[in-house]
């Protein structure tokens, strides 16, 4: 991170905030609940077009955060691309797509998955090659387009 707020682009802003339960988690990188960040921005009623996160292990904050207490949030937004880190544990790993699941009962459906396949991501878990990380799209069903 280390990068002040800036734009990446046309209405693409970069916040150097992280995604988390446990407000203002370091000095360097403060962090914030998803509905904390729609209100500092002013888009608590916006639709969000996409909502993209590499979040680096806390996922399961996120999940528990947003499908727990404030899923009405989700109702906004058309995408969700995130990266997974389903770590080592099996119990982890086995919430992480628990919670995975649950966004198909908030319209969401899983249109994309690809583990990344960075040789350094990759390692051996019970008898398979598997990847220390996988990007996964959503897209909420209520924005798609009918073919009538």
């Amino acid at each position: 991170m280390g990068q002040p707020a800036h734009l990446r682009g046309h209405d693409i802003h970069f916040q150097p905030w992280g995604l988390g339960t446990v407000k203002g988690a370091t000095e360097k990188l403060p962090a914030f609940t998803y509905r904390e960040i729609l209100k500092k921005i002013g888009e608590e009623e916006s639709v969000i077009d996409y909502l993209k996160m590499d979040i680096e292990g806390a996922e399961l904050e996120f999940f528990n955060d947003v499908l727990t207490d404030d899923v009405e949030l989700l109702a906004n937004v058309k995408q969700i691309g995130m990266e997974i880190h389903p770590a080592e544990s099996t119990t982890y790993r086995d919430e992480i797509w628990r919670q995975v699941e649950r966004l198909r009962y908030f319209n969401f459906s899983q249109v994309f998955s690809q583990l990344n396949s960075v040789k350094s991501n990759l390692r051996q878990f019970e008898n398979k090659t598997v990847s220390c990380c996988y990007e996964i799209l959503w897209v909420n069903e209520k924005f798609r387009k009918k073919n009538v």
